[in-house]
């Protein structure tokens, strides 16, 4: 077996222990990423499972592997979701644990492929890669099952690819090998397309080995090659159409892109060789070209480039090979292509997910040969793989859930304008929810600290319309209309601005939801017509949101603009034939058109619709009223009244005071005043036991004037 120049026999693996190791190795796994395992989704998550129809229908399996069915063709990660769905629904732990068990099982082959190799230190590689603290984040992300996926795949395409060419000398070559490693790259490209770079990490192995670069050696590798290219411009091109990886946030020519690559493959290694501080969103550099400064990691990448091939050159490959294996596999990573989070950041820790291997070989693997065997473990087991699993330990807790993460970041970066953003949402959801539980207190102080970070959001990138967005939520909270207002126009008027500069005609999602809240505001406001205005783009961007027209036409019976209204109503229960506002509304116009009989069949049929108890006393109550004072005497039926109020009673088993008050109502329609007083009593005396004051007060008010009505009748 060919190894690196500095093997010795101190360096065989007593293979007999492997598989006490591969335990080991799992199991060591498994307990650093016990923090992120029992948490909640974060970023994208919701994009790739949670709110993706394609995963949780059951016909969605076939449409995953359609282009274009989702942003990014990925099909074997949706397959993966799709299937793990069924297991264990929008469980995140179930969906965690794949990914770690993925991880450790890439290390377990990695360290199969280095050993076949011949690169000592194998199998402390390997753990130093289950282990190494920068992988966190494509571990406990779920979205980047991209990674560990495609990352589990290419090591195995590896493996049954040297098994291969390790025989490509006798006639009868092991197709069979060849095969699976052509399946497994073509899954790895289909989990993930950065894995493209295989084949030529296959030559670089071969290189290594000192094998010559044949015909009949390289000709096999065309066919990668050519996949991977395929994948990779595809990948490139849909970043740009469908992720939306264009814009000012990628404006930048040759020199500005060299820069900002010189600079990332400096960062990475360092991250490697001292992983702290870790975050989600490290800095976003500035790279300016007349400062000289700038040049300097173009120059140090350079320098060890040359020493590298200097030393290639002189029979000492290892370096060489394991650095050009690093920047090439980085290389789709470094921002010579348009990729969507380089908005935030030139770097990410899960951009270098397989690319660390050349770094942890390249360190690793010399210093394994300068130890005897149990120097070697006590050494850097304890110097390498303890501080590695606790690091990890502690970053994997900041995975926990969304909220985690942003606030991580925020500690390390607070000019992460999208962590500020993306915690504002987070808190103007939970003050929501405090809200619909009655919660203000919580309410309010979760509201404070959405603004401050939506706020700070502004300040950072001003150009960023969710921000302006979320500051104007938490400013409505919080009753600030007026500034409220002025953020709302922003954040419109910022996204018009970037759908003119894209020649985009049709608006999108968030236009229509901006409309929508910029409507409200208006309408909180008082000033109904710009807010009728308003929900009038929306609606008719969105012809299918049934809240937003009873929104609108709720809106135009406030300005008079009844017929319009009305129109609007029928829209609506031209969808929704049971909507029960639409259904009493539109009644009321009825009648007021002296549109009895439709008045009358809309009435009823809000009384059919009625979900809830209120509901149902509110509508037998207008169709009650109307059946006992319609100006038309066909329409009036007492009896019919009588009967249906005494249904409704009967129905809330005598404990609603409302229905009883319905019911009293009908009975002094009828000069019944006797029954009414009986019954508004009994209204009156369950209401001071269960109803609010609002109501208390009325019954009373309609018991007094019943009892009016009987002395003066007398």
């Amino acid at each position: 077996m060919t190894t690196l120049d500095t093997t010795t026999r101190r360096g065989v693996w007593p293979w007999r222990l492997a598989p006490l190791v591969a335990f080991g190795i799992v199991l060591l796994t498994l307990l650093a990423y016990t923090p992120a395992l029992d948490g909640g989704f974060i970023w994208d998550d919701d994009d790739y499972l949670t709110q993706n129809p394609l995963v949780q229908m059951p016909g969605g399996l076939a449409r995953i592997w359609v282009p274009g069915a989702t942003r990014q063709y990925y099909p074997m990660v949706f397959t993966t979701f799709w299937i793990e769905y069924r297991l264990w629904g929008l469980d995140p732990a179930g969906y965690r644990i794949v990914n770690v068990l993925l991880h450790a099982a890439s290390a377990l082959v990695l360290w199969r492929v280095l050993r076949r190799i011949g690169v000592p230190g194998a199998a402390l590689i390997g753990a130093a890669f289950a282990l190494h603290p920068v992988h966190v984040e494509s571990v406990a992300w779920i979205t980047e099952r991209k990674n560990v996926l495609s990352g589990f795949l290419y090591l195995l395409a590896a493996l049954a690819y040297l098994r291969f060419d390790d025989q490509a000398d006798p006639p009868a070559r092991p197709w069979a090998f060849y095969g699976a490693a052509l399946v497994a790259f073509a899954g790895a490209l289909l989990a993930k397309s950065v894995t493209c770079s295989l084949p030529a990490a296959l030559v670089l192995v071969m290189l290594f080995q000192r094998r010559p670069l044949t015909a009949r050696r390289l000709l096999p590798l065309v066919p990668l090659f050519a996949i991977g290219l395929v994948a990779a411009l595809n990948t490139a091109h849909l970043e740009r159409v469908s992720v939306g990886a264009v814009g000012a946030a990628f404006d930048a020519d040759a020199i500005d892109r060299t820069l900002v690559a010189s600079r990332a493959l400096l960062f990475y290694p360092t991250k490697i060789l001292w992983p702290w501080p870790l975050m989600f969103i490290y800095p976003r550099w500035s790279i300016d070209p007349a400062d000289l400064v700038a040049w300097v990691p173009f120059v140090v990448v350079g320098l060890v480039a040359a020493i590298a091939l200097v030393l290639f050159a002189r029979g000492r490959r290892g370096p060489f090979v394991a650095l050009a294996f690093y920047a090439g596999t980085v290389f789709p990573a470094l921002g010579f292509v348009n990729v969507y989070p380089h908005q935030f950041s030139w770097v990410a820790d899960h951009f270098q997910y397989l690319a660390s291997i050349g770094i942890l070989a390249l360190v690793l693997a010399p210093a394994v040969t300068l130890l005897t065997p149990r120097r070697r473990v006590g050494l850097l087991g304890g110097l390498v793989l303890v501080p590695l699993f606790a690091i990890t330990w502690v970053h994997a807790g900041t995975f926990r859930d969304a909220e985690s993460v942003w606030r991580s970041t925020l500690v390390h970066n607070d000019e992460a304008w999208i962590a500020h953003n993306n915690l504002s949402t987070i808190l103007l959801r939970r003050a929501g929810d405090a809200l619909s539980a009655g919660d203000r207190a919580t309410a309010s102080a979760v509201t404070v600290d959405a603004r401050q970070h939506a706020r700070r959001a502004t300040e950072i990138k001003p150009d960023y319309h969710v921000a302006h967005a979320n500051l104007a939520e938490a400013l409505r909270l919080e009753g600030e209309f007026d500034t409220a207002v002025t953020h709302q126009r922003e954040a419109i008027r910022l996204i018009e601005a970037e759908m003119a500069a894209a020649q985009v005609q049709t608006p999108p999602d968030f236009l229509v939801d901006g409309w929508l809240r910029l409507g409200r505001l208006q309408w909180l406001r008082g000033e109904l017509a710009d807010a009728a205005a308003a929900y009038r783009r929306a609606v008719a961007a969105r012809n299918n949101d049934i809240s937003a027209r009873s929104d609108l036409a709720t809106l135009l019976v406030r300005l008079g603009d009844l017929p319009a209204a009305g129109t609007e109503f029928e829209n609506i229960l031209a969808v929704r034939p049971d909507h029960y506002t639409a259904l009493g509304t539109l009644a009321a116009l009825r009648e007021r058109d002296e549109r009895y009989a439709e008045a009358n069949d809309l009435y009823h049929r809000a009384v059919t619709a009625a979900r809830t108890m209120p509901q149902r006393v509110e509508s037998a109550t207008r169709l009650l009223r109307f059946r006992t004072s319609c100006p038309d005497p066909q329409w009036r039926d007492l009896v019919e009244a009588t009967a249906l109020a005494e249904q409704l009673v009967q129905f809330t088993r005598g404990r609603d005071p409302a229905a009883l008050g319905v019911l009293a109502s009908v009975h002094a329609a009828s000069a019944r005043w006797e029954d009414a007083i009986r019954t508004a009593e009994q209204a009156v005396a369950l209401a001071d036991r269960t109803g609010p004051p609002a109501l208390r007060e009325r019954l009373r008010d309609e018991l007094s004037t019943y009892r009016a009505n009987a002395a003066g009748g007398s």
